[in-house]
Protein backbone atom coordinates (compact mmCIF):
# COMPACT_ATOMS: atom_id res chain seq x y z
CA UNK A 1 0.00 0.00 0.00
CA UNK A 2 1.60 3.39 -1.06
CA UNK A 3 2.20 5.69 1.60
CA UNK A 4 1.37 9.70 2.14
CA UNK A 5 4.84 10.55 1.03
CA UNK A 6 4.82 7.78 -1.91
CA UNK A 7 1.83 9.40 -3.85
CA UNK A 8 2.65 13.33 -3.56
CA UNK A 9 6.47 13.19 -3.26
CA UNK A 10 6.53 16.88 -4.48
CA UNK A 11 5.15 17.77 -0.35
CA UNK A 12 7.63 19.13 1.71
CA UNK A 13 8.18 17.76 4.71
CA UNK A 14 7.10 20.05 8.16
CA UNK A 15 4.28 21.47 6.21
CA UNK A 16 1.26 19.86 8.41
CA UNK A 17 -1.40 22.27 7.64
CA UNK A 18 -1.04 21.49 3.39
CA UNK A 19 -0.92 17.89 4.45
CA UNK A 20 -3.76 17.59 6.60
CA UNK A 21 -5.51 19.55 3.44
CA UNK A 22 -3.85 17.30 0.87
CA UNK A 23 -5.34 14.12 2.79
CA UNK A 24 -8.72 15.81 2.95
CA UNK A 25 -8.74 16.47 -0.92
CA UNK A 26 -7.29 12.70 -1.58
CA UNK A 27 -10.06 11.45 0.77
CA UNK A 28 -12.81 13.79 -0.81
CA UNK A 29 -11.62 12.42 -4.17
CA UNK A 30 -11.87 9.04 -3.35
CA UNK A 31 -15.51 9.61 -2.57
CA UNK A 32 -16.62 11.58 -5.36
CA UNK A 33 -14.92 8.37 -7.52
CA UNK A 34 -16.70 6.20 -5.56
CA UNK A 35 -20.33 7.58 -6.69
CA UNK A 36 -18.82 7.92 -10.28
CA UNK A 37 -19.27 11.41 -10.89
CA UNK A 38 -16.80 12.34 -14.03
CA UNK A 39 -14.20 14.81 -13.20
CA UNK A 40 -15.79 16.25 -15.90
CA UNK A 41 -18.73 17.25 -14.90
CA UNK A 42 -16.63 18.96 -11.83
CA UNK A 43 -14.71 20.81 -14.59
CA UNK A 44 -17.77 22.02 -16.29
CA UNK A 45 -18.97 23.30 -13.40
CA UNK A 46 -15.62 25.55 -12.36
CA UNK A 47 -15.89 27.18 -16.14
CA UNK A 48 -19.32 27.57 -15.79
CA UNK A 49 -18.16 30.05 -12.82
CA UNK A 50 -15.61 31.81 -14.99
CA UNK A 51 -16.50 35.24 -15.41
CA UNK A 52 -15.03 36.48 -18.36
CA UNK A 53 -13.39 40.25 -18.38
CA UNK A 54 -16.09 40.96 -21.50
CA UNK A 55 -18.86 39.96 -19.34
CA UNK A 56 -17.61 41.96 -15.93
CA UNK A 57 -16.61 44.87 -18.52
CA UNK A 58 -20.75 45.08 -19.26
CA UNK A 59 -21.69 44.93 -15.46
CA UNK A 60 -18.95 47.92 -15.16
CA UNK A 61 -20.53 49.93 -17.76
CA UNK A 62 -23.83 50.18 -15.82
CA UNK A 63 -21.78 52.39 -12.35
CA UNK A 64 -23.54 50.18 -9.86
CA UNK A 65 -23.66 46.55 -8.83
CA UNK A 66 -27.57 44.98 -8.11
CA UNK A 67 -27.31 42.89 -4.78
CA UNK A 68 -29.24 39.93 -5.44
CA UNK A 69 -29.05 36.44 -4.07
CA UNK A 70 -29.04 35.25 -7.30
CA UNK A 71 -28.27 37.49 -9.96
CA UNK A 72 -25.62 39.76 -7.83
CA UNK A 73 -23.10 37.58 -9.74
CA UNK A 74 -23.87 34.46 -11.76
CA UNK A 75 -21.43 32.24 -10.58
CA UNK A 76 -22.79 32.58 -7.09
CA UNK A 77 -26.19 31.09 -8.53
CA UNK A 78 -23.70 28.46 -9.39
CA UNK A 79 -22.11 28.00 -6.12
CA UNK A 80 -24.83 27.30 -5.26
CA UNK A 81 -25.61 24.57 -7.19
CA UNK A 82 -22.27 22.82 -6.61
CA UNK A 83 -22.18 22.42 -2.94
CA UNK A 84 -25.61 21.52 -2.86
CA UNK A 85 -25.45 18.58 -5.41
CA UNK A 86 -22.01 17.33 -3.76
CA UNK A 87 -23.20 17.27 -0.18
CA UNK A 88 -26.15 15.34 -1.72
CA UNK A 89 -23.95 12.93 -3.08
CA UNK A 90 -21.32 12.35 -0.41
CA UNK A 91 -23.65 13.53 2.75
CA UNK A 92 -22.08 14.50 6.22
CA UNK A 93 -18.64 13.52 5.22
CA UNK A 94 -18.24 16.52 2.47
CA UNK A 95 -18.85 18.99 5.62
CA UNK A 96 -15.90 17.87 7.43
CA UNK A 97 -13.17 18.77 4.16
CA UNK A 98 -11.79 22.62 5.25
CA UNK A 99 -13.09 25.17 3.53
CA UNK A 100 -9.83 25.94 1.95
CA UNK A 101 -9.81 22.22 -0.12
CA UNK A 102 -13.30 22.61 -1.47
CA UNK A 103 -12.96 26.00 -3.18
CA UNK A 104 -9.70 24.57 -4.71
CA UNK A 105 -11.76 21.63 -5.65
CA UNK A 106 -14.71 23.20 -7.12
CA UNK A 107 -12.14 25.46 -9.18
CA UNK A 108 -10.32 22.62 -11.17
CA UNK A 109 -6.70 23.36 -9.29
CA UNK A 110 -6.53 20.78 -6.76
CA UNK A 111 -2.88 20.57 -7.62
CA UNK A 112 -2.02 23.80 -6.68
CA UNK A 113 -2.21 21.88 -3.00
CA UNK A 114 -1.40 18.21 -3.66
CA UNK A 115 1.74 19.32 -5.68
CA UNK A 116 2.50 22.69 -2.86
CA UNK A 117 2.58 24.75 -6.05
CA UNK A 118 2.76 28.71 -5.57
CA UNK A 119 3.12 30.13 -1.99
CA UNK A 120 1.62 30.33 1.04
CA UNK A 121 1.04 33.92 1.87
CA UNK A 122 -0.94 34.03 5.19
CA UNK A 123 -1.32 37.50 5.76
CA UNK A 124 -4.40 39.11 7.34
CA UNK A 125 -6.08 42.62 7.58
CA UNK A 126 -9.00 43.61 9.53
CA UNK A 127 -11.77 46.33 9.07
CA UNK A 128 -14.67 46.54 11.09
CA UNK A 129 -14.17 43.27 12.89
CA UNK A 130 -13.90 41.61 9.31
CA UNK A 131 -10.57 39.64 8.61
CA UNK A 132 -9.29 38.76 5.43
CA UNK A 133 -6.35 36.52 5.05
CA UNK A 134 -4.80 35.62 1.66
CA UNK A 135 -3.47 32.36 2.10
CA UNK A 136 -2.25 30.95 -0.81
CA UNK A 137 -1.55 32.38 -4.38
CA UNK A 138 -0.48 30.83 -8.10
CA UNK A 139 0.58 32.02 -10.91
CA UNK A 140 1.26 30.65 -14.41
CA UNK A 141 1.06 31.56 -17.93
CA UNK A 142 -3.04 30.83 -18.18
CA UNK A 143 -4.04 31.67 -14.60
CA UNK A 144 -3.62 33.94 -11.63
CA UNK A 145 -4.83 32.41 -8.40
CA UNK A 146 -5.79 33.93 -5.26
CA UNK A 147 -6.98 31.95 -2.17
CA UNK A 148 -8.59 33.96 0.74
CA UNK A 149 -10.71 33.72 4.02
CA UNK A 150 -12.70 36.08 5.44
CA UNK A 151 -13.34 35.93 9.24
CA UNK A 152 -16.83 37.49 10.45
CA UNK A 153 -16.57 39.21 13.99
CA UNK A 154 -17.60 36.62 16.49
CA UNK A 155 -21.08 35.95 17.46
CA UNK A 156 -22.30 37.41 13.84
CA UNK A 157 -24.70 34.80 11.79
CA UNK A 158 -22.56 35.82 8.44
CA UNK A 159 -21.62 34.17 5.45
CA UNK A 160 -20.91 34.10 1.82
CA UNK A 161 -18.16 36.36 2.30
CA UNK A 162 -16.41 37.32 -0.63
CA UNK A 163 -14.13 40.33 -1.76
CA UNK A 164 -15.54 39.62 -5.33
CA UNK A 165 -14.17 43.63 -5.98
CA UNK A 166 -10.47 42.18 -5.73
CA UNK A 167 -8.50 43.49 -8.26
CA UNK A 168 -4.92 42.13 -8.70
CA UNK A 169 -2.04 44.74 -10.86
CA UNK A 170 1.27 43.41 -11.67
CA UNK A 171 4.58 44.73 -11.03
CA UNK A 172 4.57 45.49 -14.63
CA UNK A 173 1.53 47.58 -14.31
CA UNK A 174 -0.61 44.70 -16.16
CA UNK A 175 -4.52 44.65 -14.22
CA UNK A 176 -4.98 41.37 -14.97
CA UNK A 177 -8.82 40.32 -15.81
CA UNK A 178 -11.00 38.89 -13.54
CA UNK A 179 -11.88 35.06 -14.30
CA UNK A 180 -14.94 34.99 -11.44
CA UNK A 181 -14.67 32.79 -8.12
CA UNK A 182 -15.85 30.10 -6.05
CA UNK A 183 -16.61 30.58 -2.46
CA UNK A 184 -17.60 28.01 0.12
CA UNK A 185 -18.54 28.66 3.72
CA UNK A 186 -21.14 28.04 6.50
CA UNK A 187 -23.19 30.90 8.76
CA UNK A 188 -20.61 32.24 11.37
CA UNK A 189 -17.55 30.80 10.33
CA UNK A 190 -14.43 31.50 7.84
CA UNK A 191 -15.79 31.57 4.43
CA UNK A 192 -13.11 30.58 1.86
CA UNK A 193 -13.16 32.11 -1.78
CA UNK A 194 -10.72 31.14 -4.97
CA UNK A 195 -10.54 33.79 -7.03
CA UNK A 196 -9.05 33.34 -10.62
CA UNK A 197 -7.52 36.23 -12.48
CA UNK A 198 -6.00 36.18 -16.45
CA UNK A 199 -2.62 35.86 -16.72
CA UNK A 200 -2.63 36.06 -20.57
CA UNK A 201 -0.92 39.58 -20.31
CA UNK A 202 2.09 38.48 -18.60
CA UNK A 203 4.72 38.43 -20.94
CA UNK A 204 8.50 37.79 -20.95
CA UNK A 205 9.75 34.58 -18.71
CA UNK A 206 9.66 35.77 -15.60
CA UNK A 207 11.19 33.43 -12.59
CA UNK A 208 8.33 35.41 -9.99
CA UNK A 209 6.44 38.29 -10.10
CA UNK A 210 5.09 40.88 -7.57
CA UNK A 211 1.04 41.29 -7.19
CA UNK A 212 -0.68 43.96 -5.99
CA UNK A 213 -3.58 43.27 -4.32
CA UNK A 214 -6.63 45.97 -3.37
CA UNK A 215 -10.32 45.28 -2.53
CA UNK A 216 -12.10 48.34 -2.07
CA UNK A 217 -14.70 46.23 0.15
CA UNK A 218 -16.12 42.93 1.45
CA UNK A 219 -19.25 41.71 0.74
CA UNK A 220 -21.39 39.71 2.78
CA UNK A 221 -24.98 38.48 3.49
CA UNK A 222 -26.45 38.08 7.12
CA UNK A 223 -29.44 35.23 8.22
CA UNK A 224 -31.61 37.19 10.45
CA UNK A 225 -33.80 35.85 13.46
CA UNK A 226 -36.59 38.41 12.99
CA UNK A 227 -37.52 40.46 10.18
CA UNK A 228 -35.50 43.77 9.84
CA UNK A 229 -36.54 46.61 11.91
CA UNK A 230 -37.99 50.24 9.73
CA UNK A 231 -34.97 51.75 11.15
CA UNK A 232 -33.05 48.80 8.88
CA UNK A 233 -35.52 49.73 5.58
CA UNK A 234 -34.62 53.26 6.12
CA UNK A 235 -30.84 53.10 6.69
CA UNK A 236 -30.78 51.05 3.27
CA UNK A 237 -33.52 52.81 1.31
CA UNK A 238 -31.58 53.48 -1.51
CA UNK A 239 -30.16 49.89 -1.58
CA UNK A 240 -33.89 48.95 -2.53
CA UNK A 241 -33.90 49.53 -5.76
CA UNK A 242 -30.02 50.39 -6.88
CA UNK A 243 -28.30 48.33 -4.96
CA UNK A 244 -25.92 49.09 -2.54
CA UNK A 245 -23.04 52.13 -3.11
CA UNK A 246 -20.02 51.31 -4.67
CA UNK A 247 -18.75 53.72 -2.16
CA UNK A 248 -18.41 54.56 1.30
CA UNK A 249 -16.36 55.98 4.72
CA UNK A 250 -13.65 53.19 5.48
CA UNK A 251 -14.89 50.82 7.99
CA UNK A 252 -18.99 51.71 7.28
CA UNK A 253 -21.53 48.85 6.37
CA UNK A 254 -24.21 49.00 4.27
CA UNK A 255 -27.19 47.18 4.64
CA UNK A 256 -29.87 46.09 1.40
CA UNK A 257 -33.07 43.98 2.83
CA UNK A 258 -33.91 43.20 -0.62
CA UNK A 259 -31.81 40.72 -1.69
CA UNK A 260 -33.95 37.99 -4.38
CA UNK A 261 -34.62 38.12 -7.87
CA UNK A 262 -36.75 40.59 -9.43
CA UNK A 263 -37.02 43.20 -6.16
CA UNK A 264 -38.52 40.75 -3.67
CA UNK A 265 -37.69 40.87 -0.05
CA UNK A 266 -36.62 38.45 1.87
CA UNK A 267 -37.35 38.94 5.73
CA UNK A 268 -34.69 36.92 7.13
CA UNK A 269 -31.91 37.73 5.02
CA UNK A 270 -30.18 41.01 3.83
CA UNK A 271 -27.08 41.58 2.13
CA UNK A 272 -24.43 43.87 3.03
CA UNK A 273 -21.13 45.08 2.42
CA UNK A 274 -18.45 46.50 4.99
CA UNK A 275 -16.04 49.76 2.75
CA UNK A 276 -12.00 49.14 3.16
CA UNK A 277 -9.90 49.48 1.46
CA UNK A 278 -7.56 46.73 2.33
CA UNK A 279 -4.41 45.99 0.12
CA UNK A 280 -1.73 43.19 -0.12
CA UNK A 281 1.50 42.93 -2.09
CA UNK A 282 2.69 39.54 -2.57
CA UNK A 283 5.06 38.13 -4.68
CA UNK A 284 4.35 34.22 -6.60
CA UNK A 285 6.72 31.98 -8.41
CA UNK A 286 5.90 32.09 -11.59
CA UNK A 287 5.16 29.19 -14.03
CA UNK A 288 6.13 29.71 -17.81
CA UNK A 289 4.49 26.19 -18.83
CA UNK A 290 5.21 25.67 -22.63
CA UNK A 291 3.86 27.62 -25.82
CA UNK A 292 3.34 25.83 -29.01
CA UNK A 293 3.04 27.96 -32.09
CA UNK A 294 0.91 25.62 -34.52
CA UNK A 295 -0.52 28.45 -37.17
CA UNK A 296 -2.32 25.51 -39.08
CA UNK A 297 -5.06 26.07 -41.35
CA UNK A 298 -8.17 23.95 -42.08
CA UNK A 299 -10.89 24.67 -44.16
CA UNK A 300 -14.65 22.66 -43.57
CA UNK A 301 -17.87 24.22 -44.60
CA UNK A 302 -16.36 26.87 -46.74
CA UNK A 303 -15.03 28.10 -43.41
CA UNK A 304 -11.33 28.48 -43.02
CA UNK A 305 -10.16 28.13 -39.05
CA UNK A 306 -6.80 28.55 -37.88
CA UNK A 307 -5.28 27.25 -34.74
CA UNK A 308 -2.95 29.51 -34.15
CA UNK A 309 -1.27 28.30 -30.63
CA UNK A 310 -1.54 26.26 -27.25
CA UNK A 311 -0.51 26.93 -23.81
CA UNK A 312 -0.07 24.77 -21.72
CA UNK A 313 0.46 25.35 -17.70
CA UNK A 314 -0.50 23.06 -14.41
CA UNK A 315 -3.22 24.78 -13.87
CA UNK A 316 -5.27 25.41 -17.62
CA UNK A 317 -4.42 24.37 -21.18
CA UNK A 318 -5.67 27.11 -23.63
CA UNK A 319 -5.93 26.68 -27.61
CA UNK A 320 -6.31 29.96 -29.32
CA UNK A 321 -7.82 29.88 -32.80
CA UNK A 322 -8.93 32.64 -35.39
CA UNK A 323 -11.62 32.03 -37.93
CA UNK A 324 -14.26 32.89 -35.80
CA UNK A 325 -17.11 35.37 -35.42
CA UNK A 326 -18.23 36.17 -31.93
CA UNK A 327 -21.57 34.53 -32.84
CA UNK A 328 -20.14 31.79 -34.44
CA UNK A 329 -17.99 31.05 -31.40
CA UNK A 330 -20.93 30.14 -28.94
CA UNK A 331 -22.24 26.95 -31.32
CA UNK A 332 -18.61 25.11 -31.55
CA UNK A 333 -17.09 23.28 -29.33
CA UNK A 334 -13.49 21.73 -29.35
CA UNK A 335 -12.39 18.56 -27.96
CA UNK A 336 -8.31 18.02 -26.86
CA UNK A 337 -6.87 14.73 -27.12
CA UNK A 338 -3.40 12.58 -27.69
CA UNK A 339 -2.61 8.95 -27.09
CA UNK A 340 -4.82 7.48 -24.61
CA UNK A 341 -5.89 10.84 -23.05
CA UNK A 342 -8.99 13.30 -24.16
CA UNK A 343 -9.59 16.87 -22.53
CA UNK A 344 -13.21 18.73 -23.68
CA UNK A 345 -13.88 22.32 -23.29
CA UNK A 346 -15.12 22.70 -20.54
CA UNK A 347 -19.15 23.78 -20.97
CA UNK A 348 -18.77 22.12 -24.31
CA UNK A 349 -16.87 25.63 -25.22
CA UNK A 350 -20.14 28.05 -24.99
CA UNK A 351 -17.68 30.07 -22.41
CA UNK A 352 -15.21 30.20 -25.00
CA UNK A 353 -13.82 33.97 -24.91
CA UNK A 354 -13.01 35.98 -28.39
CA UNK A 355 -10.39 38.44 -28.10
CA UNK A 356 -9.89 42.09 -29.90
CA UNK A 357 -7.73 40.56 -31.78
CA UNK A 358 -10.33 38.22 -33.36
CA UNK A 359 -9.01 35.49 -31.87
CA UNK A 360 -11.37 32.82 -29.56
CA UNK A 361 -9.91 30.93 -26.63
CA UNK A 362 -11.27 27.33 -25.62
CA UNK A 363 -10.07 26.49 -22.20
CA UNK A 364 -8.95 23.26 -20.54
CA UNK A 365 -8.89 22.54 -16.90
CA UNK A 366 -6.56 20.29 -15.56
CA UNK A 367 -2.64 19.34 -15.72
CA UNK A 368 -1.60 18.04 -19.09
CA UNK A 369 2.27 19.27 -18.74
CA UNK A 370 3.12 15.66 -19.15
CA UNK A 371 1.21 15.16 -22.10
CA UNK A 372 4.08 15.09 -25.05
CA UNK A 373 4.15 14.02 -28.44
CA UNK A 374 0.98 13.89 -30.81
CA UNK A 375 -2.05 16.16 -30.10
CA UNK A 376 -5.35 16.26 -31.66
CA UNK A 377 -7.43 19.67 -31.83
CA UNK A 378 -11.29 19.32 -33.16
CA UNK A 379 -13.58 21.84 -33.17
CA UNK A 380 -16.91 21.06 -34.46
CA UNK A 381 -20.75 22.44 -34.55
CA UNK A 382 -22.55 21.70 -31.44
CA UNK A 383 -25.87 19.79 -31.61
CA UNK A 384 -29.03 21.95 -31.91
CA UNK A 385 -26.46 25.28 -32.90
CA UNK A 386 -28.99 27.69 -34.58
CA UNK A 387 -28.26 29.03 -37.96
CA UNK A 388 -25.54 31.48 -37.57
CA UNK A 389 -23.55 28.32 -36.17
CA UNK A 390 -20.39 27.16 -38.46
CA UNK A 391 -21.12 23.95 -40.07
CA UNK A 392 -18.55 21.52 -40.56
CA UNK A 393 -15.47 19.62 -38.25
CA UNK A 394 -11.82 21.08 -38.21
CA UNK A 395 -9.00 19.02 -37.34
CA UNK A 396 -5.66 20.36 -36.52
CA UNK A 397 -2.61 17.55 -35.71
CA UNK A 398 0.65 18.88 -34.25
CA UNK A 399 3.20 18.21 -31.72
CA UNK A 400 4.22 19.24 -28.13
CA UNK A 401 7.40 18.60 -27.23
Amino acid sequence: MKTFKDRYPEMRDGDGELEAIVLELDRMGQLIRAETISPLHDERIARALHERAAERARHDASGWFPRRLLARHRSLAFVAIVVVSLVAVVGAAYATVPTLSRVFEMGAATNVLTQNLGTRVDRSQSVAGYTMTIKRAYADANRVLIAYTIRPPAGQRHWNLAADNLTVTADSGVSLPTQGYVNSGEIGLPNATLHAFDAGGITGDPKEIHLHLTVPWIDGMEQLEAPPTPSDQQRSARGTDRGLPVTGPSGSIAIDPANAPNGVQDPYVHDFRVFGPLTFDITVPFVTGHEVGVHQQVNAGGVTLTLERVVVSPTETRAYVSGLTPAQSHYVGAVLSGAGWTGEAVDGGSSSVQYSDGTTEFSYFGDFMDKHGAWTFTVSTLPGAGNSAPTGTWTFHFTVP
